[in-house]
């Protein structure tokens, strides 16, 4: 039988000797002490039923009381248990500390989420060697309860002098670690359970101290050490309620806390979800679940506001926050996924299945509340520059999007995790992994139908984050906008209903006005663009007097401008991304939700002007992409196309007007809806009924190649329509566009000149905007070709009368080199000019001419009909 008596053990201690022997009583020592730990201060898991929590200084619970003695192997050696030492004089080995060697240095090495401490191996030492080596030690912990007695007695109330004695301390404590600096410093592994609980309960009892730079470093020697579940739940509480403070921010990266706090929610999730290791098996028996789910979610917390500054941040991604973030994602998924009510259950099909009873009761589920900061905090981190390939490689993406496909019904979660994804998915890389992956494309999309209704209960944040992420994965591949087909119904309706809610907030904003888009349809005598019925199955039927008070988009108030023209403008610019594929174009230009775009444009202002709470620049992006849409849409020339029918006159009327716009995207987005619209014969007529052409002439001259080729696209339609070359006839249209080109073309060769003389990325400039200004060149000769065919059946030359000697001179000059051999360094239509150069100078040519550098031969009226014919194709 064994005794628990205190004199036993001390006997037992004491008749210990070398060898193995002493080791298995050492042994025997450590369960004993063991079990009086637990019977002395036996505790019960603590309930969320019960509001009151343990203080810090609780004298009855003593924090540390059950604390294990750990036996420390040092080279063959027992180390007896800690004497009582009497501290209450200053003793003289305080001053030689520093001097003093360490007997043992601990290396740590990481197995999963576990921090493992491996000691050196040291040689056999001899039983001298071993007295030495105890007598290093306790006078190393007669410094350190000294420094502890003078820190619990207050420093005479100078809180200075005790920032200084704990600064002293942590150099003392880790001179047990060994003399490199690890990124953190595990104290409890190295001196012991029975000293890292003495060191956590003197600094516990002065937590209460108001100062917060003494707080700081007493919560650091707890964090370091091996505190119970309730007194590290406790420490992490008020480490959270600092890091809510900016000023804070440079005080944990100086005073290394940020490790510390990595290494606490690593091993707090551990013990939550379940032992990984065998040393975090340990550790979760004897903590309690809630204490630790309590300790990480404060230890997230503080990390998500830590990680909000940019230098912390920097500093918390070279720690590998990001893969330990994602790691602890990946943990609490799989708990979710093996509860009892697993979250991943069949996905709610509509928003009022999300919001039912049953689901609201999963949305408070513990889990949820820890994958929020973690993602919130992977949110800040996302932002620094270059983090995206970190994301990419620890597999971040994926485990975001599994996390919003295993608890639809929790918005923050879903909103938080769409904005990390909206900053990572400007990467190439991050796209691609998104849009290869049809599973991951159906979450989002699941995600978008659950929280984004076509009505009131719609959330406007998420839709604008996940309309974002989707627009960029559909901007450049096709696969993507494949995959996302079947979402286009839920997508027109919601364009639907947030156009109705957008043209109520600019009519309340505007004082009762009606709304530009009704004034423009009365004047043209035009029905209303949208189907009957439309807006009123989208929830949108209700007046302005009828708004909700909470914000929501049902009451349309003029407030909502600025948040609805946000929705809208990621919500067309993924429309129109989808119509670049033929097959979703098709389909979304029969839809009568398109009608909509038209009613934008009408609404919206010329001029960037503030409207309601919207900026200048939110309105004059709403106007780009909705222009943007249209020019995809006007592509489709199908018989049923919404925008090309019987809207057609007031869509050409808004573009007309849209080429006076500031903007030179816009003008140019304008410019090339203008140039799908010429394509038929009534838009043509409508153009130039509307001075449309004049518009485009004007442009011309603009300093912006890009607007000028986009110019010449929509007037070679109307040179080449007979019932128009009367109208551009009398407007001078022939030696404007012969101007253009002869510009166009100078300025191609000087960029050309230039790209030969510099390097890197000053060459890459010139060349793009020498490609630009040889794509304008093109097309203002292709005009001019039709230009001149209009007097192809006259027996002079059409150039004669429509272009003086010195312009025709100018144009063959420059015309010559480009007919008689390729001698463009530009890619983009260069393959085109040999042919348009030879026509446009046969064109030019007088009669009785002879064509350079095509051998002998007369350019006679026979051939005049056969350049027609070509001008035509």
């Amino acid at each position: 039988s064994v005794c628990f008596g205190r004199a036993n053990v001390g006997a037992v201690m004491a008749a210990a000797t070398d060898g193995e022997s002493s080791l298995v009583r050492s042994r025997i020592y450590s369960v004993i002490s063991e079990a009086r730990a637990s019977l002395t201060n036996p505790s019960r898991p603590f309930t969320p039923n019960v509001k009151e929590r343990r203080s810090l200084c609780d004298e009855r619970s003593q924090l540390v009381g059950g604390m294990r003695t750990e036996m420390n192997l040092r080279a063959g050696c027992v180390v007896r248990p800690l004497r009582t030492i009497d501290v209450s004089k200053k003793s003289p080995l305080h001053a030689s500390l520093r001097a003093t060697a360490a007997s043992a240095a601990a290396l740590s090495h990481s197995i999963g989420d576990a921090q493992v401490l491996t000691l050196e191996p040291q040689e056999a030492s001899t039983p001298g060697r071993s007295k030495q080596i105890h007598h290093d030690d306790d006078r190393w912990w007669l410094s350190i309860e000294e420094l502890l007695n003078e820190l619990c007695s207050g420093a005479s109330g100078k809180e200075e002098r005790m920032c200084e004695i704990c600064e002293d301390l942590w150099r003392h404590l880790g001179m047990q670690c060994g003399d490199a600096k690890p990124r953190a410093r595990w104290l409890g592994g190295c001196v012991g359970h029975r000293r890292s609980g003495r060191v956590v309960e003197a600094c516990a009892r002065l937590m209460h101290r108001p100062d917060t730079k003494l707080q700081l470093r007493l919560a650091r020697l707890i964090l370091a050490c091996e505190p119970d579940a309730h007194t590290l739940s406790a420490v992490l509480k008020s480490v959270f309620k600092f890091s809510k403070d900016e000023r804070n921010d440079s005080s944990f990266g100086t005073l290394e806390l940020l490790p510390l706090l990595m290494h606490r929610l690593t091993a707090a999730i551990s013990a939550v979800v379940g032992p990984l290791t065998t040393a975090t098996a340990r550790t979760s028996d004897a903590l309690h679940s809630e204490a630790c789910f309590e300790a990480a979610l404060y230890a997230a917390a503080a990390l998500k506001n830590l990680s909000a500054d940019t230098d912390n941040g920097r500093a918390l991604t070279k720690l590998g926050a990001v893969g330990a973030f994602t790691h602890g994602l990946k943990r609490l998924l799989a708990l979710l996924r093996d509860s009892s009510r697993p979250a991943t259950a069949s996905l709610p099909a509509t928003a009022s299945l999300v919001r039912s009873g049953v689901d609201q009761s999963l949305a408070g589920r513990r889990e949820c509340r820890l994958l929020l900061q973690l993602t919130v905090a992977l949110r800040n981190l996302a932002v620094i520059g270059g983090a995206a390939n970190g994301f990419v490689v620890c597999g971040a993406v994926e485990v975001l999007c599994d996390t919003m496909g295993a608890v639809p019904f929790d918005a923050d979660v879903s909103l938080a995790c769409a904005r990390v994804l909206a900053k990572l998915s400007l990467d190439a890389e991050v796209q691609r992994r998104l849009g290869t992956n049809r599973r991951l494309a159906e979450i989002l999309l699941v995600t978008m139908k659950a929280h984004c209704p076509p009505d009131s209960r719609c959330h406007e944040a998420l839709l604008v984050r996940l309309s974002f992420v989707l627009g960029n994965l559909t901007a450049c591949s096709a696969a993507s906008r494949s995959n996302l087909a079947s979402a286009l119904p839920a997508l027109l309706k919601l364009l639907s209903y947030h156009t109705a809610a957008f043209l109520r907030a600019v009519a309340s904003a505007q004082a009762g006005n009606a709304g530009f888009a009704a004034k423009a349809m009365r004047e043209h005598s035009l029905e209303p663009l949208s189907a009957p019925g439309v807006v009123a199955s989208s929830g949108c039927s209700g007046t302005p007097s009828e708004a909700s008070m909470d914000g929501s988009v049902g009451g349309a108030a003029a407030s909502d401008v600025g948040g609805l023209s946000d929705v809208l403008t990621k919500l067309i610019r993924l429309i129109a991304h989808l119509a670049m594929n033929e097959a979703e174009g098709v389909a979304i230009s029969r839809a009568h939700e398109t009608a909509s775009l038209l009613e934008l444009l009408a609404a919206l202002p010329l001029e960037p002007t503030p409207l309601g709470n919207a900026s200048p620049l939110a309105l004059e992006e709403l106007r780009l992409n909705t222009t943007s849409a249209v020019t995809n849409l006007s592509f489709y020339s199908t018989g049923d196309n919404v925008l090309l029918n019987d809207a057609h006159v007031l869509l050409c009327q808004l573009l007309a007007q849209a080429l006076t716009y500031p903007n030179e995207e816009g003008v140019v987005e304008a410019a090339r809806a203008i140039g799908n619209l010429s394509r038929t014969a009534a838009a043509r007529q409508s153009l130039c009924s509307l001075h449309a052409s004049e518009a485009l002439l004007l442009l011309l001259g603009h300093s912006s190649a890009s607007v000028v080729n986009a110019s010449c696209g929509a007037l070679v339609n109307l040179a080449g329509d007979p019932r128009c070359l009367s109208h551009l006839s009398s407007l001078r249209a022939t030696p404007r566009v012969a101007e253009a080109m002869l510009l166009q073309l100078e300025t191609m060769q000087a960029a050309a000149s230039r790209s030969c003389g510099e390097g890197g990325a000053t060459t890459q400039a010139y060349e793009g905007y020498g490609a630009v200004a040889a794509e304008a060149a093109l097309m203002a000769a292709k005009t001019l070709c039709n230009l001149l065919s209009s007097g192809l059946d006259s027996d002079t030359c059409p150039g004669e009368h429509l272009l003086d000697w010195s312009a025709r001179h100018a144009l063959t000059t420059a015309l010559a080199p480009l007919a008689t051999k390729q001698t463009l360094t530009w890619k983009t239509d260069a393959g085109e000019w040999p042919h348009v150069a030879w026509l446009l100078m046969s064109l030019l040519r007088p009669e009785g001419g002879r064509e350079q550098g095509r051998g002998e031969g007369v350019v006679c009226k026979e051939k005049r009909r056969t350049v027609e014919q070509v001008c035509k194709t």
